[in-house]
């Protein structure tokens, strides 16, 4: 039987999925399917990044508010420039994955910026390659997807010793994707049930309510005569296993709350599923709602991808939109060191080219990880690189705002802390009274989320009825379409998009938002797998918290 590997497939039964945690935990190895020599199989070698600290520091120097060269964004030329090896060290890696085999024809790609090499081959191709490699079909426990992958599972930096890959390369590859790794499963980040008793109180809102609430002015906003390539006049959801909305429920949405008629106008990858799914629909309602008549892309990723494949797929899109939304995660310990550098240098890229990408920090508090007994952050939410997005709820009869008890936040176990979060985070340390058990976390790495959006509560219409929703999926595209509003309005006075907007935020604190000085998050594990207890948290308090980061976004004040 052969076996395909990175298929787009639906997720069946996600439901299920919600009792398991890590990479190892889906996958299993299924003896029971044979490996023969003419099945295909796809790598990704990773190219050793040249002037990777060169890059790094024009980032935070284009994303500096203060710096006269703010927002100087490069071109994908440009980037290419910095990080690709010479010519002569690609034609190097390009003559050894090229080598004959009497199996199949071995193709190969470049990336776009020429910092990963795809192989596309077959098993014989690959045994040619690493003689002594031991292959085995992998089947995920839950949606029946196999793939194949090495009998010896380790860290993609460790594996080039292993596979015997010649010495003399290995200056030149950090590591091999897509054979020694299996895939990080994507959780929404919406899980949060409404209903529970200590939310009666919160306040619900509708796309119009929340229009009011965040100050949003759309007046003066006309996308209909741009070019087809002007990618700051446009804004994008991405989602992740698959799942597809409705268009038509789209319409009803909109026209019952007198909203603009504003379709998706592009689907890249998986063309619209019909399940309507929940996060999907939410993603789209809100950000097309929000926004009125901004143009409104949704990128679709199978269960398979990764950042990296993310990051590739938009920039090399032409038109992308510059404004990115998304609300998956998972946790920062199912990441390697390897892994995590990986993505974080693709969403540099994403940021160095002007690119705003939005992720939801998650709905679990701190987030108890699969032990139960650590608080694990939510990645990429915990990247510096991206903006993170927590949620507000506010009370019903005072109108009071606070911080939304599941806005998951904290500290990063894996990313060191950059320099403009040292000073808000070394105050906030100083004066709150942090979680009384020690052991459940550290305060060392990066700080997340940075702003927050309306956390609960959120009618989505899915399944030919209205769902009422919270989590920090909802308050994602809030932000994310409010900073598309302004793209727009920056390009109208010849200005260019706002990108990266983490250290922007972190350095305007309050002058941009609505401080948040009340509440506490409590962490569960959002997996359900911890029991039904919640562990207090971090406390809100007066400049950035872990939980609303520096407060609610609000429209006039950005």
């Amino acid at each position: 039987e052969k076996v395909p590997i990175m298929r787009l497939q639906k997720w069946l039964l996600f439901g299920i999925l919600i009792a398991l945690s890590t990479a190892s935990d889906l996958w299993l190895v299924n003896e029971d399917h044979q490996i023969t020599s003419d099945l295909l199989v796809s790598l990704r070698v990773g190219l050793m990044p040249q002037n990777l600290t060169t890059l790094d520091r024009l980032f935070w120097e284009l994303t500096d508010p203060s710096s006269s060269r703010f927002g100087r964004y490069l071109s994908n030329e440009q980037i290419t420039s910095f990080i690709k090896l010479p010519e002569k060290s690609l034609l190097l890696i390009e003559a050894y994955f090229r080598r004959e085999n009497p199996y199949c024809e071995t193709k190969l790609v470049r990336s776009l910026h020429q910092d990963y090499l795809l192989v596309d081959t077959c098993v014989g191709g690959l045994q040619t390659l690493f003689p002594n490699l031991e292959l085995a079909v992998y089947q995920h426990n839950i949606t029946s997807h196999r793939i194949i992958r090495s009998r010896s599972l380790m860290a993609i930096s460790d594996n080039l010793s292993y596979l015997g890959v010649p010495h003399s390369l290995h200056s030149l590859i950090h590591g091999i994707h897509g054979l020694t790794d299996l895939p990080i499963p994507h959780y929404r980040a919406s899980s949060v049930d409404p209903s529970l008793p200590w939310q009666k109180s919160d306040r619900e809102f509708t796309v119009p309510t929340m229009i009011d609430f965040l100050k949003i002015n759309t007046d003066g906003i006309e996308t209909s005569s741009y070019s087809a390539d002007e990618g700051q006049v446009r804004q994008a959801v991405v989602e992740f296993n698959s799942v597809g909305f409705s268009s038509k429920e789209l319409i009803s949405f909109q026209e019952k709350y007198q909203l603009p008629n504003n379709p998706i106008r592009k689907v890249v990858g998986v063309e619209e599923s019909g399940d309507d799914d929940l996060e999907a629909s939410l993603d789209v309602q809100t950000i097309t709602g929000i926004s009125g008549k901004v143009q409104t892309w949704d990128f679709v990723f199978n269960s398979l991808a990764s950042y990296i494949d993310v990051v590739e797929t938009v920039m090399k899109t032409k038109g992308a939109p510059k404004v990115i939304s998304t609300s998956w995660v998972h946790y920062e310990s199912a990441y390697s060191q390897s892994q995590a550098a990986a993505a974080n240098t693709s969403f540099m890229k994403l940021g160095l080219a002007g690119f705003s990408y939005f992720n939801g920090s998650g709905d679990s508090g701190p987030n108890l990880g699969p032990s139960c007994n650590k608080f694990d952050p939510q990645f990429p939410s915990s990247s510096p690189y991206v903006t993170s997005v927590g949620g507000i709820k506010v009370d019903n009869s005072t109108n009071v705002q606070s911080a939304w008890l599941h806005s998951s936040g904290g500290f990063s176990t894996l990313l060191s802390r950059p320099d403009f979060q040292k000073v808000p985070v070394e105050e906030y340390l100083s004066k709150v009274q942090l979680p009384p058990n020690k052991g459940l976390y550290t305060t060392n790495g990066s700080a997340y989320p940075d702003i927050s959006g309306i956390g609960a509560f959120e009618p989505v219409l899915t399944q030919g009825k209205y769902t009422l929703t919270a989590g920090t999926s909802g308050a994602t595209p809030q932000i994310a379409a409010m900073i598309a509003l302004i793209n727009i309005h920056r390009y109208q006075k010849g200005k260019g998009p706002l990108g990266p907007l983490a250290q922007t935020i972190w350095k305007l604190n309050t002058t941009i938002a609505t401080d948040i000085t009340e509440g506490q998050s409590f962490a569960n594990n959002r997996l359900g797998i911890c029991g039904s207890d919640y562990i207090p948290g971090y406390r809100a308090s007066r400049g950035w918290d872990p939980i609303s980061g520096v407060g609610t976004a609000s429209f006039d004040k950005l």
